[in-house]
């Protein structure tokens, strides 16, 4: 249930992504930005949507830092963006959906430290 939600964000990138390298008169396309600028944003966030993917909690801490100023960037970009109709609606909501899942992603707790102190106290009971 965790990774879901970044599942089912990647789907939604690598679905933008495809469809606007190739065909981007599909009707799929016309409510999002085809522009390469955004093929490149997709692409990016492919990247970090897939590194949140494969690592496994507790994340390394520069990653976890980094993705979490780029979630907060992200869902104030396309909220904003939305708001003043800067930004075609579906890119608005796919960026929207790509930051907040991120960002709840590598909000996680230390994992490691918790067994760490479930064990001590075990063992000192």
């Amino acid at each position: 249930m965790n990774k879901l939600v970044l599942v089912l964000s990647f789907i939604g990138l690598s679905i933008s992504l495809a469809f606007g390298l190739i065909d981007p008169n599909n009707p799929i396309m016309w409510l999002s930005s085809t522009t390469t600028s955004f093929a490149l944003l997709r692409a990016a966030l492919l990247v970090v949507i897939f590194s949140l993917l494969i690592t496994e909690p507790p994340r390394n801490a520069y990653l976890r830092v980094f993705v979490g100023l780029l979630s907060g960037v992200l869902v104030t970009w396309s909220v904003t963006s939305a708001y003043h109709n800067a930004m075609p609606i579906c890119d608005a909501f796919l960026l929207f959906a790509v930051g907040l899942s991120s960002g709840i992603t590598v909000l996680e707790r230390d994992m490691l430290r918790k067994e760490k102190a479930a064990k001590h106290y075990l063992l000192n009971a």
